[in-house]
């Protein structure tokens, strides 16, 4: 097996100019009407956790791994009057700044973020950082350490920090795929303390419109899951990708996991599958001494 190359993976597979190109970051093989309706769900679990932090809509925003632009296209219609992000893929980040010109979005490595020239100006500036379906992606030990402290440090006082994993019931982080890593949520919960990130909350993002993880807690749940999230890819998979039969499929068969999703997930606390961790940091005992704005309040 040829050793995982990240930045040439993600080059090759984001390509797109549009924000709904979602099958280049999702299930490329399940077309892109089924991985729009997996996307929504996923918006859907970004709301809620804003508004669960009280930062709906935020004025300030870090994404790193911005992809296709699906969430900066959300960032954009809530105004958020200060979004920045970094992406891997040079021609993503390319497209990206054509679409969103009013947004600073860079083409880079989030493992490299504080070599940045302004990393000092950016550095506890942001109200809310996202990593969204991307450090599960990060496969070398010390690179995923660097890639957390770093995102850790944008985090303004009081503000928050968005991450997914899948959070096995497992002691220790093990190797899903050549491309995936998952960590328990013990692993950035002991690591984002030490700096200054404490755990809120944990939303889940999906019951069956992913592949679930299989652990003692959750066996029944997740064969349940598994058999509908199988059925629905027996059904998609085998056609070429984004033929008109492929996203009709997608069409139907990802409207009924959504549906089914819609209906679960939020009635869940714990999900053996995706999900979505605020972490907050404190703020500092004088905030007007560092020049900062606290995360704040805002109604729809």
């Amino acid at each position: 097996m040829e050793p995982f190359e990240p930045k040439r993976y993600w080059t090759n597979l984001v390509v797109g100019a549009d924000p709904e190109d979602v099958d280049e970051v999702g299930h490329p093989d399940m077309g892109r009407e089924f991985n729009l309706r997996a996307y929504r769900l996923r918006l859907q679990a970004l709301i809620r956790a804003l508004r669960s932090a009280k930062c709906y809509p935020p004025t300030s925003v870090f994404e790193a791994a911005f992809g296709v632009g699906f969430y900066l296209r959300f960032w954009k219609g809530l105004d958020s009057k200060r979004v920045f992000g970094i992406d891997l893929s040079a021609s993503a980040s390319e497209h990206a700044r054509r679409s969103f010109p009013e947004f600073d979005l860079r083409a880079g490595d989030i493992v490299e973020l504080n070599q940045c020239s302004d990393w000092p100006a950016l550095t506890s500036s942001f109200e809310v950082v996202t990593a969204i379906d991307v450090l599960y992606h990060i496969t070398d030990a010390q690179a995923a350490l660097q890639a957390v402290e770093n995102l850790a440090q944008l985090v303004a006082p009081n503000g928050i920090f968005l991450l997914t994993d899948k959070f096995p019931n497992t002691s220790e982080p093990f190797q899903e795929s050549p491309q995936v890593v998952r960590r328990p949520v013990s692993w950035y919960t002991g690591l984002l303390k030490g700096r200054g990130l404490v755990i809120e909350q944990t939303i889940p993002v999906f019951w069956c419109m992913d592949p679930p993880l299989f652990y003692k807690s959750a066996v029944l749940p997740a064969a349940a899951a598994y058999m509908l999230w199988g059925f629905m890819r027996a059904g998609i998979k085998p056609w070429p990708r984004n033929s008109r039969l492929q996203n009709f499929l997608g069409s139907w068969l990802g409207r009924l996991g959504y549906l089914l999703d819609s209906a679960v997930v939020p009635h869940l606390t714990n999900t053996p599958n995706l999900t979505m961790a605020i972490y907050r940091r404190a703020s500092f005992s004088s905030c007007n001494d560092t020049g900062l704005t606290p995360c704040t309040v805002k109604n729809e």
